[in-house]
């Protein structure tokens, strides 16, 4: 069996974060080892920490979480990040794949898609 997706989550709204990480209790394959709350904390974190993947908010306090991609995958190379927003249009899909991003997943989505986009950009990294 394979070791499970190590997961940082990235959100500054406590209902929403804590709502995934509950969610990730029943999921084997993958893992919410942390969350930080903004960009600064997520830095600081993914270097400490070397996870798979962060799921990483559009909109945090600190400055647009798509800005931060390039930061995030030179503190860990090789880690996959995610962009979660409420809304996206084109101009956001090329600014995530522009900045190194892997994925975008619409908070209106389930959570189901977001552990399938998690696996699936573990997959295709592996």
């Amino acid at each position: 069996m394979n070791a499970a997706v190590r997961v940082v989550l990235v959100e500054d709204h406590d209902l929403l974060a804590e709502a995934v990480q509950a969610w990730f209790e029943d999921v084997p394959e993958a893992d919410v080892i942390t969350r930080a709350r903004s960009i600064e904390e997520a830095r600081a974190v993914v270097e400490r920490e070397h996870p798979d993947v962060v799921v990483l908010d559009r909109r945090l306090p600190d400055g647009d979480g798509i800005s931060a991609i390039r930061t995030l995958k030179e503190a860990a190379p090789g880690v996959a990040v995610l962009v979660t927003t409420a809304t996206a249009d084109r101009d956001t899909i090329a600014r995530i794949d522009a900045e190194g991003g892997d994925g975008l997943v619409l908070k209106s989505n389930n959570l189901d898609d977001l552990v399938s986009a998690i696996l699936r950009v573990t997959e295709s990294a592996g």
